[in-house]
């Protein structure tokens, strides 16, 4: 911070800068509250996903224990997904400022294809490392796993395969948002925010009633696909 303070010049305020002005603070606002109620339906729907896996524990036991190790093996694989989103924030703000609207086109059809390889690869971690990585989350020799250790892999890995399926729909939705975002149209991201909400919600209960833990494995997926509706023109 020192050194930042120091040498870049251009980040020094000058008496000017030091002004409160209304059209910035209201722009500011206008970006930022869509964004950040956005992340709170996310959160949300992750509530409900997480209350209909919870009546599933009494004829699944462990189910919910090898969900929660799945759900860190999930995000871990995803984690370039967060990056690449916040790149293309950045990256669409930058040159939708500059007008240079041709480029921000271009870097979305670069993303897809970085999202195109990433899927791939999620796919295939999941896919053959997913059981062994579980392992690592659960103590055999205490709780549900002392009992049900071999049920409790399939079930993580049964989910971990479903997500990694539909990683692409995901792609998408960090690709599309995070660039809308950077552009300034939060507003539309919070509309699909609220869609997925929904999507989310409404799959967890009906499809555990219908299919069980298929029907958990198949709700972050239906949600990501209701989000890129509003996503993708």
């Amino acid at each position: 911070l020192f050194i930042i303070i120091r040498r870049m010049k251009i980040l020094w305020l000058s008496k000017e800068n030091r002004v409160i002005k209304k059209d910035a603070i209201t722009e500011l606002l206008q970006m930022g509250l869509p964004t950040g109620l956005q992340f709170s339906i996310t959160a949300i729907g992750c509530i409900f996903q997480q209350t209909a896996l919870n009546s599933l524990d009494t004829e699944m036991p462990g189910v919910v224990t090898a969900y929660a190790a799945a759900t860190k093996i999930s995000n871990l694989t995803t984690t370039p997904f967060d990056a690449l989103g916040v790149t293309f924030a950045t990256y669409a703000g930058q040159n939708y400022g500059a007008e240079e609207h041709g480029r921000i086109k271009d870097g979305v059809f670069a993303g897809m294809c970085y999202c195109l390889g990433i899927w791939i690869f999620g796919l295939l971690f999941c896919s053959f490392l997913g059981k062994p990585l579980t392992g690592i989350f659960l103590d055999r020799t205490t709780g549900d796993a002392a009992l049900y250790y071999e049920e409790m892999l399939e079930y993580s890995k049964r989910y971990l395969v479903y997500q990694s399926a539909f990683f692409g729909p995901l792609g998408v939705i960090f690709v599309y948002r995070n660039t809308l975002q950077g552009i300034g149209r939060s507003a539309l991201t919070m509309v699909a925010g609220v869609t997925e909400l929904v999507g989310r919600a409404l799959s967890s209960f009906l499809l555990v009633g219908w299919f069980g833990f298929a029907g958990i494995c198949l709700s972050n997926p239906i949600a990501w696909l209701a989000a890129d509706f509003f996503h993708v023109p």
